[in-house]
């Protein structure tokens, strides 16, 4: 709701099975995955504008 809510110009997604509530250990792993989302985010955001 928030989303349509409020206009947004990039919405970065990973996927909600990429970990769990306790999967601390996986820190590193997601900050890369949310890097690698995030660039290609913006990468598409700047080719379609």
């Amino acid at each position: 709701m928030n989303i349509e809510k409020h206009k947004h110009d990039i919405i970065i997604n990973i996927p909600c099975d990429s970990a769990n509530t306790f999967d601390f250990y996986k820190a590193k792993e997601l900050i890369e995955l949310g890097k690698s989302a995030a660039k290609k985010a913006i990468i598409n955001y700047s080719e379609n504008r």
